[in-house]
């Protein structure tokens, strides 16, 4: 099966943690025997004027839909297209395969935050990293929704318009196919993950339930203070270095314990 796996980002001021999680994408993508592409912003250029000026330009809800016609063009040439956002890191690169018996999948997440100061987690399903097959079902689905929900709601619109807030109650009606291995780490468990703070990623790793070989590192959050963590440059080069020289272990291993 020909597969390509594609990811997007600026070309001008990239924060050196995310050229290291691009390149463990690459990586893992080599290692598979895919194809790899690379798009800077020229990737916006296909998003209806419309649409744009809607979200007001911003850069998460005009890539929620710029990645879905991407993927419907490279379905033309591929049997399957695998998106990975660039601020997801690959740490065990020799297990992680993303496909399966279903045509399409995205990535279950959990979010762990602080709740009267314990840790406290929500179940949500995002875009981070997602999967189609060619002539799957869900493709052009998803595209049209995407739009409509813009075109609907522009008074009220969310960076998350196209992600989890779409998917994750479109899940409680019909469970969607998911990623699997692939996680979401909040602040805090970023934050546990690069001073060994054990409460956090122990809750996440229990309540993920199973083991997590690569991850998105919330690049949504840098340089914001969130959870009372302060999602700067050191604490993700921190954190990339502990998932890598343990190969995830820094986080599996509290599942292993259960």
């Amino acid at each position: 099966m020909k597969t390509i796996v594609f990811q997007s980002y600026r070309t001008v001021d990239v924060p050196h943690w995310i050229v290291r999680c691009l390149e463990s994408v690459k990586q893992w993508a080599d290692m598979r025997a895919h194809e790899y592409r690379f798009y800077d912003d020229a990737i916006f250029e296909q998003v209806p004027s419309w649409y744009r000026d809607a979200v007001k330009g911003r850069i998460l809800p005009m890539s929620d839909l710029a990645r879905l016609i991407t993927v419907r063009a490279l379905l033309e040439t591929n049997d399957r297209v695998i998106w990975v956002d660039a601020d997801v890191l690959v740490f065990d690169p020799d297990t992680l395969h993303i496909g399966g018996s279903a045509s399409f999948a995205v990535c279950p997440e959990v979010w762990v935050r602080k709740r009267w100061g314990a840790p406290f987690s929500e179940y949500r399903f995002n875009n981070a990293v997602m999967m189609f097959e060619r002539g799957n079902p869900f493709l052009e689905f998803y595209i049209h929704a995407t739009q409509e929900r813009v075109r609907q709601n522009t008074a009220a619109l969310s960076d998350w318009v196209g992600g989890p807030e779409f998917l994750t109650p479109l899940n409680e009606i019909l469970p969607l196919p998911r990623i699997e291995g692939v996680g979401l780490f909040s602040p805090l468990v970023m934050h546990g993950i690069a001073n060994n703070d054990v409460r956090w990623v122990e809750r996440y790793a229990i309540d993920f339930g199973r083991r997590v070989l690569a991850a998105n590192l919330c690049g949504s959050g840098a340089g914001n203070r969130i959870d009372d963590i302060l999602m700067a440059d050191d604490l993700y080069h921190a954190a990339i270095d502990a998932l890598i020289d343990s190969r995830g272990d820094v986080v599996n291993r509290y599942l292993r314990a259960m």
